[in-house]
């Protein structure tokens, strides 16, 4: 409520009443003064304190990214996938909105990401009062790959039988029959591919 709309009668249709219409309310105490003037000049104050509670509203109207494409998941959950060069998201990547313009919102300064590990990145609403605590998860993958490629195709022994080129895909291994082992040794375009 960020208004009241305050409205007085006096017992005495003769008396004058002041202090009433439409007040803005801030967070707090908001002292209004409703004054019923008599006839013979006598005036009385009625005090009205109306107390305005901060909000307990810890929602995000969104969050968004400067640097890969965010998906919302859930009401607390975000996927985020980064280009495959990004080595970490700060806080100056991630913009979040709330719902209630006076939430505090504490963001992670730095994730350094890794390709071993789950990348969470975490975001804290507390609401203006302080009663309503929330966290919002930003998993961030890597875009995944389309190249499917080899770099190069070599052997331990023997020879292909037509130079490498990562458009062909089928080759002839010639060995001698003596041999027992072979190694092939292959390299991928795209070091995220298996």
């Amino acid at each position: 409520v960020e208004t009241i709309i305050v409205g007085a009668t006096a017992e005495n249709q003769a008396s004058t009443v002041s202090g009433t219409g439409e007040f803005s309310l801030k967070e707090g105490l908001n002292e209004i003064k409703v004054k019923v003037t008599s006839l013979g000049g006598i005036t009385r104050t009625y005090n009205v304190n109306v107390i305005r509670r901060s909000s307990d509203n810890a929602n995000v109207t969104s969050i968004s990214t400067n640097i890969g494409t965010i998906t919302k998941l859930n009401d607390i959950s975000y996927k985020l996938v980064v280009p495959k060069e990004t080595e970490k998201i700060t806080s100056e990547n991630i913009i979040v909105v709330t719902e209630d313009p006076k939430a505090q919102v504490e963001k992670m300064s730095e994730l350094q990401l890794s390709t071993e590990e789950e990348n969470r990145y975490v975001i804290t609403v507390t609401s203006p009062d302080k009663s309503t605590e929330k966290e919002y998860i930003i998993y961030v993958e890597y875009e995944k790959s389309s190249d499917a490629t080899l770099k190069s195709l070599t052997s331990s022994i023997g020879t292909l039988d037509k130079e490498f080129d990562s458009k062909i895909l089928e080759y002839t291994l010639n060995v001698l029959d003596t041999e027992t082992e072979v190694e092939l040794f292959a390299e991928v375009n795209d070091e995220n591919s298996k």
